[in-house]
């Protein structure tokens, strides 16, 4: 483990309205990563761990200067609910409808807002929040071991390398 700086260090949880399982479809999971390729990429952010689950994400990052963790997460749901919900209108008008949240102007939702971040402070804290990402498809019963979940990045560190082009392992 490198030294970091425990600065702009965040656990944050993204939760699909209603808490949907819209995020088992690949060219959904697709948009998921592809956005965190792109914040990484432009150096909005450093991303340390992630699960991509059924309906919820889990991430641990860091913001870089001059982001802040509103304007990151801004532009992470911002890009990916447009994406997500022209995903599900091809696939069904009724799933898209199931997030219309105001009639009268054709308004949508995807996340549940708000998102909260929380703070990573000290080492025991962010290894207690990878870790929880880490083994949250064994606990939800969507794998039996979690080496089996493909997108998550516990392989990444047993494997002590990325297998994602956005993940930089603790």
């Amino acid at each position: 483990m490198g030294y970091i700086y425990y600065y702009n260090l965040y656990y944050t949880t993204f939760t699909i309205l209603g808490w949907r399982k819209i995020l088992t479809d690949q060219k959904n999971i697709d948009v998921i990563v592809d956005a965190f390729t792109f914040i990484t990429q432009q150096k909005k952010c450093i991303i340390y761990a992630f699960v991509i689950m059924p309906n919820h994400i889990h991430v641990v990052y860091q913001t870089l200067d001059p982001y802040t963790d509103g304007k990151v997460k801004h532009s992470f749901l911002s890009h990916t609910a447009k994406k997500l919900l022209e995903n599900c209108g091809s696939l069904s008008p009724a799933i898209k409808e199931e997030f219309l949240v105001e009639k009268s102007n054709k308004k949508y939702q995807i996340w549940k807002s708000p998102s909260l971040s929380v703070d990573l402070i000290s080492p025991k804290f962010v290894s207690q929040k990878i870790n929880y990402i880490h083994d949250n498809p064994r606990r939800a019963d969507l794998v039996l071991n979690n080496e089996d979940y493909k997108y998550c990045s516990w392989k990444s560190y047993v494997n002590g390398e990325s297998e994602f082009e956005f993940l930089t392992l603790w």
